[in-house]
């Protein structure tokens, strides 16, 4: 394992080209420190949740950022490669019956009900008669569901703070055999929350990636595509907060206008499908008449 590494300290090191040189050993007492303090900050608020479900979810979000901090952690320590995120195992997916619609899912952040939201991704769902609003911690079920879709239907994913690490999550798992290496058309990814989740699998066409122009506690950085050739990933800088982001009338707009473009395609393409299969059978009915 080599002595040193470079990286980014911060994002605005990334935006000016800044690098700097962190020994092993720094780096990861660094790393476990902050783990261990932003833990505790998350353990503070689910003590002061004034709601049982609030604290209930704080908890969960908890649980979740620790084990993921851990792996990252653990994965720096023996210099585990890149593509293990790709390669992880998937369960069985057991038979149920085929959902013939577009897959398209919304998967928020984390929700306590003391705080109100307004025009989130919610809004954006009712927006898609197939549209479906769940919760980042409903990842499984939306990966069953998924499953479901014939391999002609669209795959859109989007996600916010967790439910953006959710959302790539589900398209590394959807990048395996056990899957058959499903293609995700679109997914959409807003100020994601999570660990060591920049990576975009090859599987995916489109990455949009809306995230702050400054730090929040737990949240990625610019995501880069694993295979620049099939994958387009674009990061566009946002100067709201993170429970704003989601709110914005011009990320709505460019949201809808992606899935509807994702849509329209696989509606054409289709209708072209019908098109030349009509053709050939009347093709092959005149042939038959003239012989």
């Amino acid at each position: 394992m080599p002595s040193n590494i470079i990286h980014y300290k911060s994002k605005a090191d990334y935006e000016s080209g800044i690098k700097s040189e962190i020994s092993v050993p720094e780096k990861l007492a660094k790393d476990v420190t902050k783990v261990v303090e932003k833990t505790a900050k998350v353990t503070e608020a689910a003590a002061k949740a004034s709601i049982s479900t609030d604290a209930l979810a704080i908890a969960q979000a908890g649980k979740k950022l620790a084990v993921d901090a851990v792996t990252t952690i653990a994965k720096s320590a023996v210099n585990a490669p890149e593509e293990s995120s790709e390669a992880e195992k998937v369960a069985p997916v057991k038979e149920l019956l085929p959902i013939n619609r577009p897959a398209i899912f919304f998967l928020e952040g984390l929700h306590l009900s003391t705080l109100s939201s307004k025009g989130g991704l919610e809004d954006i769902a009712k927006s898609f008669s197939d549209g479906e609003f769940v919760s980042w911690n409903d990842e499984d079920k939306v990966f069953e569901d998924v499953l479901r879709r014939p391999k002609d239907q669209p795959i859109i994913l989007v996600g916010h703070s967790l439910g953006g690490d959710a959302v790539v999550n589900l398209a590394n798992r959807l990048n395996s055999a056990q899957a058959g290496f499903r293609e995700v058309n679109l997914l959409v990814t807003l100020d994601s929350v999570g660990f060591d989740n920049d990576i975009i699998p090859k599987n995916v066409k489109k990455n949009l990636n809306f995230m702050l122009d400054r730090s929040f506690i737990f949240n990625d950085g610019p995501n880069v595509a694993r295979d620049f050739k099939t994958t387009d990933v674009i990061n566009i800088l946002r100067p709201e907060g993170h429970t704003k982001i989601d709110e914005a009338a011009d990320v709505h707009r460019e949201i809808f206008q992606e899935i509807t473009q994702v849509l329209d395609q696989n509606y054409l393409a289709k209708r072209k499908q019908q098109l030349a299969g009509l053709y050939r059978a009347f093709y092959e009915m005149n042939q038959q008449n003239n012989s």
